[in-house]
Parts: structure tokens; sequence; C-alpha cells
């Protein structure tokens, strides 16, 4: 046993303390790395039991540290973090856990690889073990607050220190997280009829997960792409039901020991499901290519588009385990997951780097399809360079900035707007003149309403129009022979109102409803909108109008 003096009291104790020390050491120093270093060393020696002897898993740990802790210090180093520090502490998670469960499977190893057994169950008592002390740390900080209140009542305000000072808070609180995963190692007949559950439910919803795939891959032949492609959201739920097939696949799977653990029928549909699951990752990565393809990179497309990549390398392991005959019902996991999940690792610290940050990408690329015409001068948004992209984006405007004068592929007049544009953004910051929206992106769908223009600007529609199409409908709702103007769009979830009023159009309310852009519009244009005037009027008492809202019980 390569660990020793297993699960006593007084190790996961100096381990609480010794995290409630790097805490404290990350409050003096404002930085979180010291904090974020004790969690990696102390989740692991908590989940050991104990220091352990082998030099291997002393390199795993001191690597997950590191890792943890230089990507923090460049990330908190940056101006405007934004989406990296989001980014980084979703990949920080998944990083995490991955490490943590060969760290400690690394005890099992035989002849230098770790045993997918150990794997499998390390892999899903670790999430049980740190949900229990989470909840017990949780529950023991209500019970101070309760406590300090109790004693507020009575005029006595010595414990409010228990729940005020963050010094006690960052010693107290590790150390009864510490206990907390001490409870879960030891209770490990708890944790295993919580991982026994948890697997049931997979092995219950399996086949209707299977069976919802292969109906909607059969019904694409029929439906065709473009009702997809029209949601605006394809990749997020493609993606979502392959990972939810994948979570419920490997639940069923375990450890890989059981021969058949569905009849015949049942095992069909689920192979049948894991052979559509490469189908769903390539129309989900698709997708996102065609958004990519018409509006360039951005970090929410970048996601996107790894996600569907890394469905689609499961998929494809599951398909080759799907057609491999003999053995164990797909047998191939042992191998190819923890591979998967290794390289996963490394793509997770790489996108985190310098050199491949998705913010540094997408302002590469959304300079370079202003410089080779792919994205005209007119409508390219710098404020988004400037915002979205962070520090990346901010360097990337200076150094165009600086050069937008020798872009003879522009007219004179073109630079000029453009160096104009860019200066605005660079200097007035966060009071920068969004841009007007193109006039190619304001889609009128009868005909235009009088002062149309005044829709180009940003301040009267939002800035949802600068990026994507808008549709416009001008219509008389209210009857009194002069139009007012609808308008929605894939970024907002509600159809806004606009009135004409005094020679400027403003905006007077919304229309809540579920809406698909491009088919609403598609009715719109087909004749299929009718203007119904309500059932039931207002009532106003001393000013406050109330609206009815009728309810449909389901009777008559």
């Amino acid at each position: 046993m390569p660990v020793s003096e297993r699960g006593t009291l007084p190790f996961y104790v100096l381990i609480g303390l010794l995290q409630g020390g790097l805490i404290l050491l990350a409050l003096l120093l404002d930085t979180p790395v010291p904090a974020l270093v004790g969690a990696a060393l102390g989740v692991n020696l908590q989940l050991l039991g104990g220091w352990p002897r082998d030099r291997v898993l002393w390199l795993g740990m001191t690597w997950l540290a590191m890792v943890l802790a230089v990507i923090t210090a460049w990330v908190t180093s940056i101006d405007s973090p934004g989406w990296s520090s989001d980014n980084w502490a979703v990949s920080m998670v998944i990083l995490g856990y991955i490490v943590t469960a060969f760290i400690v499977s690394g005890t099992a190893r035989q002849g230098g690889r770790v045993p997918y057994t150990a794997l499998f169950q390390h892999g899903w008592n670790n999430a049980f073990i740190i949900a229990l002390a989470l909840l017990l740390t949780l529950l023991f900080w209500l019970l101070l607050v309760l406590c300090a209140k109790l004693f507020q009542m009575l005029g006595i305000r010595a414990f409010d220190w228990l729940v005020d000072n963050r010094y006690f808070l960052a010693l107290s609180l590790p150390v009864v997280g510490s206990l907390g995963m001490r409870m879960g190692c030891q209770n490990e007949r708890v944790i295993g009829l919580l991982r026994g559950i948890l697997l049931s439910l997979c092995r219950f919803l399996a086949p209707l997960a299977a069976l919802i795939v292969v109906l909607f891959t059969l019904a694409l032949p029929f439906t065709g792409l473009e009702p997809v492609w029209k949601t605006g959201y394809a990749t997020r739920i493609l993606v979502g039901l392959a990972v939810v097939m994948l979570y419920l696949v490997n639940g069923v799977y375990q450890d890989g020991q059981q021969l058949r653990p569905y009849n015949r029928p049942l095992l069909w549909l689920l192979d049948a499901a894991l052979c559509c699951l490469p189908v769903l990752a390539a129309l989900a990565a698709w997708s996102v290519w065609l958004r990519i393809d018409q509006y360039g990179l951005t970090p929410a497309r970048c996601t996107g588009l790894l996600a569907a990549l890394v469905m689609a390398v499961h998929g494809l392991a599951l398909l080759c385990a799907v057609l491999r005959r003999g053995g164990p019902w797909l047998a191939s996991l042992r191998v190819s997951n923890p591979i998967i999940a290794l390289l996963l690792c490394a793509v997770l610290v790489a996108i985190n780097t310098p050199w491949l940050n998705f913010e540094q990408l997408s302002a590469r690329n959304q300079v370079q399809r202003l410089l080779d015409g792919r994205t005209p001068p007119e409508t390219f948004d710098a404020s988004v360079l400037y915002w979205d992209l962070g520090t990346p984006g901010r360097r990337a405007l200076d150094q165009l900035l600086e050069q937008v004068d020798s872009l003879e592929q522009f007219s004179v007049a073109t630079r000029q707007g453009l160096r104009a544009r860019l200066q605005a953004t660079r200097d007035n910051g966060s009071w920068a003149q969004p841009e007007p929206a193109a006039p190619a992106n304001l889609i009128w769908l009868t005909g235009k309403a009088r002062d149309a223009e005044q829709f180009s600007d940003p301040e009267l529609q939002g800035t949802d129009c600068n990026r994507q199409a808008c549709y416009l409908w001008a219509v008389d709702l209210d009857g009194d022979g002069q139009d007012e103007v609808l308008s929605f769009s894939s970024g907002w979830p509600q159809i806004q109102l606009f009135h004409h009023e005094d020679g400027h159009w403003r905006k007077v309310g919304y229309m809540e409803g579920s809406i698909v852009p491009e088919k609403l519009a598609e009715q719109i244009r087909a004749g299929k909108a009718t203007i119904r005037a309500p059932r039931w009027r207002s009532v106003e008492i001393d000013g406050q109008v109330f609206i009815p809202v009728e309810i449909d019980w389901g009777g008559k």
C-alpha cells in the first residue's frame, strides 16, 4: 500500500489547516493562486487518505497544482479577463476532475497502467465525496449564521464575528470540508450506494435517450437540414444530446465487466443510437462552422466547435466499439475513454494559454476577415474587437489603427471612415458610440415604415442588429391608420414594439412568445399573421393599470 496512516483524524485536520493557511495567504496577497494550489494538493491527499510514498502520485499532484497556479496567475494578470476567466473556471473543474481520478487510481497501477475499474470507481466516487464535503461545509456555515442571528434577536452581537470575519472562515471552513472528505472516504458503502442509484438511473434512461437519437436521425432525410440551421441554437442542442447520450452510456457500461446489460432488442437500439452519435457531432460542427464562415470566429463559436469535435472523437470511439465483435459489450472503451480524457486535459490546458487562447484566435480572425475583404469595412464592428475579445482584441485594434492608412485595397474615403470609427472606439472607451446597423441587416417583411432609417440607430433597437439579421414588420396595431413596427432577431427573446410619435420612433413595449426568427418571418410574408383585439379590456385604478391575462386550464 503506497499510502500510510490512511484516514487518521489528525491528518485531515492538518490538511484542512494547511488549506486554510493558503487561503489566508491568498487573501493577503489578493490572488487566488495559493488557494488553488492548496485545493489541488489537499483534495488529492484527502482522497488518498494519507501521505503517498509513490513518487508518480506526487508528480501528478505537483503537475496539477503548477498548471492551476501558472494559468490562474496569467488569467488574473490580464487587464480585462472577461471570457478568459470564465473559460478557465470551467476548464479548471474538468481538468481537476479528470487528473484527480487518475491520481487517486494510481494506487492500483499494474505494470505502469491504471486499471479501468479503478478509474471508473474513483471517477464516480470522487464526485460524491467532494459533494458531501461541500454540503457539510455549507451546513456548518448556515449554523454559524443561525447562531449569530439568534443572539442578535436578544441584542447580543458578540457572535457576529463568526460570519463576518473572513479570516476565521478561511481557517474553519477548510477544516470542516476536510472532515467531510474523511466521512466520505470512510463510508465507502454509502458512497457505493449513491453511485449505484445514479447508475441505475442511467440504465433506466439510456434506452429512452437512444430512441430519441435514432428517431431524430431517421427524421433528418425527410425534413432536411434547413429547419435545424434556422433555430440559431442547433450546436447547443446537438452537443447537449450527444453529451447526455455519452453520459448515460458510460453509466450503463460502468467498468466494462458486464457482458450484456440489456436484452438483445435494447442492445440493438443502443448500438443504433451510438452509430448515430458521429452524425450528430458532424451536424453540430457544421452548424457552428456555418456561423464562423459567415461572421468569423468568436470565443463562443470556438467553444462550440471544440465541444462538437470532442463529441465527434467520442462518437467515433463508440462506433468502433459497436462494430468490434466478440467479448463484452463496448469492450474497447476501456482503452479509448482514458486516452480521450487525457487528450481533453491537454486541449484544455492549451486553449487557456496566451498562444491558443480563443480571444487571441478570434481577434486575429476578425482582423484578417477585414483585410481580405470578407467583412466590408462599413460593417466591421470595432466595439466587438475592443470589448468582447479582451486584451487581445484591444491589442489587435491598436495594430489595425496603426496600419489602416496602408490598406490600399480600400478607397481613401473608406480608410478615413474606418480610422475614425477605430479611433472613436479606442479613445471613448465605454462611451464609444455603437456602430449603426448595416442596411443589409434590417430586413423589412412587408414594406418599410416611414422614417425607416431611424432603425439603424443602435440606441433605438440596441446593438443586436449590428451583428445579425433583424426582421421588422410595419403593421397597424391600434387601428389609428398609422403603422407601428415589430422587430425581432435571434439575439432577443421577445418581439420589440415601436410607436411613431412627433416624427420619431420610440420603443413602447414588447410581445412575449416563442420566437424562431426565420420561421416567424416566413409566416408573416405568407400572410399568416392576424391582428387580434384583446377580449378583455384593462382596468386603471388610481393611475395603476391592471392587464388581464387569460389562462388555459384545459377545460371548456
